[in-house]
């Protein structure tokens, strides 16, 4: 996703995507279900910020954390 000035967020091992390439979404809105990765089985999402190419703590954008 991109979030603009060259911040990007990635998403994987979701299923029942509910958004589009070019959807603009809205804050809390569902993207997904969680989904299952191939090798641990175990049910969750990646999620990871991009600032370029180079990948940053998610931390420090989560509100609260």
């Amino acid at each position: 996703m991109d979030h603009g000035d060259h911040y990007y967020s990635v998403y994987s091992h979701m299923q029942d995507v509910a958004v589009n390439m070019g959807d603009e979404v809205e804050q809390a809105q569902m993207l997904a279900q969680v989904g299952t990765p191939p090798v641990d089985k175990t049910p969750g999402i990646y999620f990871e910020i991009r600032h370029f190419s180079e990948p940053y703590d998610p931390q420090q954008w989560m509100k609260g954390l």
